[in-house]
């Protein structure tokens, strides 16, 4: 069935606009272009709620979709409990929605109708939520955890290298910071440990992450970003990655006025981000074949950032390819010549 027929068998849109505190619903009936709004507050009480105003309606998980933005922790529990009752929910990019329906005015009513709107306009685009595994979460929360002790770690380097260039010394403030950065150096080792327990303790992520770790340049660290990537992005395709992750360059033209270089967006996960940066800076180092790339395309007057950006999808690609395959990264690899 195609995706617009199957949209012909729901009579009930519910866009949701989430806040910390309160979920604002706009339930819209396309059939009649009619409207009913809602206010209900964001935990189990007002989930329940939402049921009992859909049962005097007349909506049920046949003939009902929901659809809201990803608001990270806000949404979470209320795409959940949806999902636990069997009803289908839409989760999507903020962006996406505000580029497809742009109003000047603006309130919580307004959002969660244009939500509704959205979804019957664009059905054939939506994204369907579905929960995480129980490891996958606490491998992204240890890893979240860790990113925000490395910020730290990196703070209280900044002071202490300050406060060694300043005239007056203070031997306290900087025996206090050097403590700190021991602490949290100790903190991320440990979090990084647990991770690894949970992965060896998963048969399935166990295999996934050894063949990650046979690609030339994936650590540890960017093994289990990857790992998490595929939660979200079942079919590890280099196109989508590279674009879901914000290092896909993207062409800004029109006509013969409108012209700019292609630029990636820099948007996505930026921990994997930032460690694919940081693993294609190790190719370049211990590599040749990175490395004489790289002096070759400087010599171009081509930016480094650039070519990191370039290894950094060429990595991708190799990810991508043996996580597909199921097989070792091989450095004598052929690929088969193609039929003529």
């Amino acid at each position: 069935m195609h995706r617009l027929d199957e949209r012909c068998q729901y009579t009930y849109i519910v866009g949701i606009d989430v806040a910390s505190a309160t979920l604002q619903l706009s339930l819209l009936m396309p059939t009649l272009q009619q409207y009913r709004a809602w206010e209900v507050c964001n935990q189990q009480s007002g989930f329940e709620q939402i049921l009992q105003l859909l049962l005097c309606e007349g909506a049920t998980p046949q003939n009902c979709i929901f659809c809201l933005e990803a608001t990270g922790v806000y949404s979470e529990r209320v795409c959940q409990y949806l999902h636990s009752q069997g009803f289908r929910v839409a989760c999507e990019a903020p962006q996406k929605v505000q580029r497809a329906m742009h109003k000047s005015y603006k309130n919580d009513q307004i959002d969660a109708a244009q939500i509704a709107e959205y979804a019957w306009r664009y059905f054939d685009q939506l994204h369907w939520w579905t929960p995480r595994s129980a490891t996958a979460e606490r491998l992204r929360a240890l890893g979240n955890a860790r990113e925000l002790f490395l910020q730290q770690k990196r703070a209280a380097h900044n002071m202490q290298q300050a406060l060694a260039r300043k005239v007056v010394d203070c031997a306290e403030a900087e025996a206090a910071l050097g403590c700190m950065q021991q602490f949290l150096q100790q903190q991320m080792q440990q979090l990084q440990q647990q991770m690894q327990e949970i992965v060896q303790q998963d048969q399935q992520l166990k295999a996934a992450h050894e063949l990650l770790m046979s690609v030339p340049g994936v650590g540890s660290l960017l093994s289990i970003q990857i790992l998490l990537l595929q939660q979200t992005l079942p079919q590890m395709q280099p196109r989508v990655v590279a674009s879901y992750l914000g290092i896909c360059p993207h062409a800004h033209q029109s006509g013969s006025t409108v012209l700019r270089p292609p630029r990636s967006r820099r948007s996505g996960p930026s921990i994997s981000r930032r460690l694919l940066y940081l693993a294609a800076m190790c190719l370049c180092r211990n590599l040749p074949r990175f490395r004489d790339y790289i002096k070759a395309k400087t010599l171009q007057g081509k930016p480094k950032r650039l070519l990191l950006n370039n290894i950094a999808n060429k990595l991708i690609r190799l990810i991508c390819a043996v996580l597909n395959s199921g097989l070792a990264f091989d450095p004598n690899f052929m690929a088969a010549p193609r039929a003529a």
